[in-house]
């Protein structure tokens, strides 16, 4: 049994007809219009801080990095991470998306390396399995 408000939504509709080559047709090709992965590089990035304002700033410092460049990726955020406080330290997030992964990296690997206080306190995920 399963309860929806979208019953006509092509994952549902699929499902019950346990059609899964229909559904991944519809859904990579919602995903590759969205620019969502696995047609894109996804890069993931959390910045800690004391506070949320500290770790917002510091993020949106290597999202000004990123966007100065002219790269051909997309940088999204900064915006607080869906858990925005996690063992008493504040957590902001940013995404990279783009086609050219290695290129991604070594943008934001400069930022960083440019940046050590900020480094020091920077998770990076590629191609996360989620984003929380």
């Amino acid at each position: 049994v399963v309860q929806t408000i979208h019953p006509g939504h092509y994952s549902i509709t699929h499902a019950c007809r346990q059609d899964y080559a229909a559904f991944y047709r519809e859904e990579i090709n919602f995903r590759r219009t969205m620019k969502y992965p696995p047609t894109v590089a996804l890069i993931n990035a959390v910045v800690k801080g004391s506070t949320l304002e500290g770790a917002l700033a510091d993020a949106g410092v290597i999202v000004h990095a990123l966007r100065w460049g002219g790269e051909p990726y997309r940088v999204l955020g900064p915006a607080p991470a869906p858990l925005s406080r996690l063992k008493g330290e504040h957590r902001a997030q940013l995404f990279i998306k783009g086609t050219h992964r290695s290129a991604m990296r070594k943008a934001l690997q400069g930022v960083l390396e440019a940046r050590p206080e900020i480094r020091r306190r920077t998770i990076v995920d590629v191609d996360p399995m989620s984003v929380l």
